[in-house]
């Protein structure tokens, strides 16, 4: 489960950050995390 919570903070880390630092790593695409699991988040990153 820690995959899930780690990609989440690389997604919310790269949410509009053109010019901040840089965000790498390996992450699990945002399809295959469990339902529910950052609902908020995932609107956002669709905006």
């Amino acid at each position: 489960m820690n995959i899930f919570y780690e990609s989440a903070l690389h997604e919310a880390l790269t949410l509009e950050n053109s010019s901040g630092p840089k965000v790498s790593g390996n992450t699990q695409e945002i399809s295959d995390w469990p339902d529910g699991f950052q609902s908020r988040l995932i609107s956002n990153i669709a905006r």
